[in-house]
């Protein structure tokens, strides 16, 4: 989990050691989504792993972002 108040802000996310947190928003416009999408992606089951902080904030990590991108590379969701 990421601690409030700790890390260092990239680009994108929140670098906590050697990891890097997204927040919705951050994985929305990567990808070009809404984020309306996002969240129904996360909800649904659909969308890459992610991490509900105690006080409601997702966060996804990116490697669990790439992961799951890297799925639908060459094999399309039916």
């Amino acid at each position: 989990m990421v601690p409030q108040g700790s890390g260092s802000v990239g680009e994108r996310g929140v670098v906590v050691g050697s990891k890097t947190f997204l927040s919705v928003d951050d994985m929305a416009s990567e990808l070009g989504l809404s984020p309306v999408t996002v969240y129904r992606w996360l909800r649904t089951g659909r969308g890459p792993r992610y991490a509900k902080l105690p006080n409601g904030v997702i966060r996804i990590r990116r490697s669990d972002l790439e992961k799951w991108y890297s799925e639908f590379e060459n094999n399309p969701p039916e």
